[in-house]
């Protein structure tokens, strides 16, 4: 049954301009696993996150978010959700702790503000504006953004872009102890090391379909010797 999974897609098309980006793309992730999108830039990845984030609407078929229709029904979708995508924008003039407290009231929620600034490392920023922020700071604070209302789902467009080797170990555990939380995360990147690592289940995608849905660890003992190779030619298009 649909229902048992946290997300899934149904024959999900996405075009622009005539041109189809994500092609009768079916897809489907399981309550509280940390699941990977792999594909070179362009492949569809950001296109996909927005479409379960309901910021687009879909050409044909769905995408549906603990049983709702992302875009018909994201108002009830929203507060389930947590995202990441593309690059995060902030109130350049004020803190993280303000910024935090405008996206909070938005939603309409309360949460602990500290704790969250605390978990993504950034406890320490004090009345910092975010304009003095570098961009491995940005990238925190967006992910602290992202989980500050204890969604159900995150789903995060290439998280570790421009954090250190520190803090991409940092965020890798702050996901890991997420999922132990129930946290279901999506997880889209081209960097195949820091996926391999993170996630329990990828999905490689070229051209707007899907080449490639496996266990990591189940690639890892069948292509030992080869597995970035393998990997490699999927993002280039080897089929399924």
């Amino acid at each position: 049954m649909e229902h048992q999974f946290a997300v899934h897609t149904n024959r999900l098309c996405k075009e622009f301009y005539g041109k189809n980006v994500l092609n009768r793309l079916e897809m489907k992730v399981k309550q509280g696993e940390i699941y990977g999108i792999l594909g070179v830039n362009g492949a569809g990845k950001t296109t996909l996150l927005k479409l379960m984030a309901g910021l687009l609407e879909p050409t044909e078929g769905g995408a549906y978010v603990l049983a709702k229709n992302a875009w018909t029904q994201r108002d009830q979708v929203l507060g389930n959700i947590g995202s990441l995508i593309e690059v995060p924008y902030f109130y350049e003039h004020l803190n993280a702790a303000h910024n935090l407290s405008i996206h909070l009231r938005y939603m309409g929620m309360d949460a602990d503000i500290s704790k969250a600034l605390e978990r993504v490392g950034l406890g320490d920023v004090g009345d910092k504006p975010v304009s003095k922020f570098s961009l491995g700071m940005r990238q925190r604070l967006g992910i602290a953004r992202s989980m500050i209302h204890s969604p159900k789902v995150l789903l995060l467009d290439e998280p570790i872009n421009g954090l250190d080797p520190v803090a991409i170990k940092e965020m890798r555990d702050l996901f890991i102890s997420l999922k132990n939380q129930g946290v279901t995360i999506l997880l889209s990147s081209h960097i195949l090391s820091e996926v391999i690592q993170t996630v329990e289940r990828v999905a490689v995608i070229a051209n707007g379909t899907l080449t490639l849905e496996a266990n990591v660890k189940d690639l890892i003992v069948e292509h030992e010797n080869n597995l970035e190779d393998f990997l490699i030619e999927k993002m280039r298009g080897g089929k399924l």
